[in-house]
């Protein structure tokens, strides 16, 4: 096949709908675009979204792009040309998906069904819709690996054929790779776009966060009034800084359920609420809450409570609970048909495994998610292949086996740390989408490779290797030094690739990043004080790469180390001009090449 010709074959449904075969006779390739012919024309409902009519300039452009041809976005019937819009408003096309947008669980469900005269986009909602764009897209070779302008990869096809008939819905139906420690508006902007080209835009809301100390904000006035409702402890009846309630009192009980009706009775558009204890101990020691059981019941009692007054007047509706540190041991009672608990997968109590946990909740009827840490910054300061995200196997694994155990919601704790995770990333996200994909992690990592370095895949492929937390570094200078000698391998082999060269710029950069963290890591006193100053210096400048979490490397570390100091004027919160530590000169030709051959000579094999 010449490199100028994209021709994506996909002749698959999911099993969920595979009853839908009969559709199929509708199908056959659909020719986009070609030399000497006019593209096909991209065509939307007069009731078409602005979110959806986004999505089709979107297409337009890019197909546009890798065509070399220009592609207009038109209305229409959608009987000819690239239909993108929802199932009802092209209803009169008989694609009969039997989408239900009415179900929190089917708003991502889309169709792709290649035809003789061209190609339908149709989904259950406008976000749907989106995926199925983004997904059109990525059959047709385009990529978006990472956050940031450096890592979108547009082919070039003067002769794009699609040949697809598939309805697709996500393995998870949440689908959170979320930063922890902070980020900036820049930052967020940036997820959020990775994000919706890369199909990891959630169709629903499940909110799970620690719900405790919200709620006792909300009651103040009642809990001062009922000294009875707050946890005895050391026979005491008081409030502390982990905050808990005596949940054996069932009209404690009753207030808060209250409380919680009246919040969805507020907001009816939410598709759930959290019941998620606070963090920490410090739970009521009365006899009263001893009669409910564990500290797992305790808590469940309370969300079981909320999910049947809440379900009685809004049918559907979700009460999120983690099973996480003291509350993390499975209960001895059923849970709510409408709660879901998410297992975490650190901070477990009991010396149980997670798959225990989720094996054990599930026992007792819980609908299950998974509470991941891929990445938090205090334990592994973007380091490589510190995190989870970094560990190939470890996503590979834990995301079919979460599947199978009966985990459907994924809320994974992160950073905007791109350089060392963000083919962790990717790849979960993919996997995330479709668990089938664990078994071509490969051929994705050779298509990344090829995609997104060209002639200068196989230095960077030892680069990538140094980053795979799946592969046991025992020298961290070894494992630096090498990511320094396949940057300066792979450099020469990318000439007259400046889209290549612009992401060798950033890895660079990254690579930096690991050997002045090392530095001060490793030093003392006043010279500590000097490597921190370099430190933070270099990670402001090259934030905009998102490669390292600069926004929580600069906020958390004076909070742990003691011994180190910012200056005046020079925290996270002083802007520029007047910050002595924030700076936005650019880097220079020569000042990479000294980075990659200092970082040759301090890090020996």
């Amino acid at each position: 096949m010449s490199k100028n010709t994209i021709r994506a074959v996909y002749r698959l449904t999911t099993p969920l709908l595979g009853l839908l075969l009969w559709g199929s006779a509708w199908a056959a390739p659909a020719l986009i675009a070609a030399p000497g012919r006019p593209a096909l024309p991209i065509v939307i409902s007069p009731e078409a979204s602005a979110q959806t009519r986004a999505n089709a300039a979107d297409l337009a452009a890019l197909l546009g792009r890798m065509s070399g041809q220009r592609f207009e976005v038109t209305t229409g019937t959608g009987e000819t040309g690239i239909a993108v819009g929802t199932e009802a408003q092209f209803a009169h096309l008989n694609a009969r998906p039997g989408f239900r947008p009415q179900d929190m669980h089917g708003r991502e469900d889309y169709l792709l069904r290649s035809h003789a005269k061209g190609l339908w986009v149709l989904g259950a909602t406008d976000l749907a819709v989106q995926n199925g764009v983004w997904d059109l897209l990525h059959r047709l070779g385009y990529r978006q690996y990472f956050p940031g302008a450096a890592w979108e990869i547009v082919p070039s096809a003067p002769r794009l054929q699609i040949d697809v008939d598939t309805i697709e819905r996500p393995s998870y139906f949440t689908r959170r790779i979320w930063y922890s420690y902070g980020q900036s508006k820049e930052s967020a902007q940036a997820l959020a776009e990775w994000c919706r080209r890369n199909r990891c835009t959630p169709g629903m809301q499940l909110n799970t966060g620690h719900a405790y100390g919200g709620i006792a904000r909300a009651l103040a006035k009642e809990l001062e009034q009922h000294p009875e409702y707050l946890p005895l402890i050391g026979g005491e009846r008081k409030q502390t800084r982990n905050i808990k309630f005596e949940l054996g009192n069932p009209e404690l009980r009753a207030l808060i359920t209250r409380h919680a009706v009246e919040q969805v009775r507020k907001n009816p558009a939410l598709d759930s609420i959290s019941m998620d204890p606070s963090d920490g101990g410090e739970w009521s020691e009365s006899p009263e809450s001893a009669r409910l059981g564990s500290v797992s019941d305790q808590a469940l009692t309370l969300a079981n409570e909320v999910a049947e007054a809440v379900n009685r007047e809004f049918p559907g509706k979700l009460v999120g609970l983690y099973a996480y540190n003291y509350h993390s041991p499975p209960p001895s009672i059923r849970v709510h048909p409408k709660v879901v608990v998410s297992v975490a997968t650190a901070f477990i109590k009991g010396d149980y495994t997670v798959d225990q946990l989720m094996a054990g909740w599930s026992r007792q009827g819980a609908t299950l998610g998974v509470r991941e840490y891929y990445s938090v910054n205090p334990w592994d300061r973007d380091q490589p292949g510190a995190a989870r995200g970094s560990n190939l196997a470890y996503l590979r694994h834990t995301i079919p086996r979460f599947h199978a155990l009966g985990a459907r919601y994924m809320s994974a704790e992160s950073s905007d740390n791109w350089g060392p995770n963000g083919l962790g990333y990717w790849l979960a996200n993919r996997m995330l989408w479709d668990i089938r994909e664990a078994d071509r992690i490969e051929a994705h990592v050779d298509e990344f490779l090829d995609k997104a370095f060209g002639p200068a895949q196989g230095p960077m492929r030892t680069f990538y290797e140094q980053l795979d937390g799946s592969r046991p570094k025992l020298v961290v200078d070894d494992q630096i030094g090498r990511m320094y000698r396949a940057l300066a391998e792979a450099r020469p082999l990318a000439a007259g690739r400046p889209d290549v060269l612009r992401r060798l710029d950033e890895l660079t950069l990254y690579a930096r990043y690991t050997t002045l963290f090392q530095r001060y890591a490793r030093s003392t006193g006043e010279a500590r004080q000097l490597a921190l100053e370099q430190l933070i210096k270099h990670a402001w400048r090259m934030r905009r790469t998102m490669m390292v979490h600069t926004w929580a490397l600069y906020r958390d570390i004076p909070k742990r180390d003691k011994t180190i100091k910012y200056p005046d004027k020079g925290t996270l919160y002083d802007p520029e001009p007047g910050n002595p530590w924030k700076s936005d000169a650019p880097f220079s030709a020569d000042d990479l090449s000294a980075f990659v051959r200092e970082g040759i000579e301090t890090h020996p094999l």
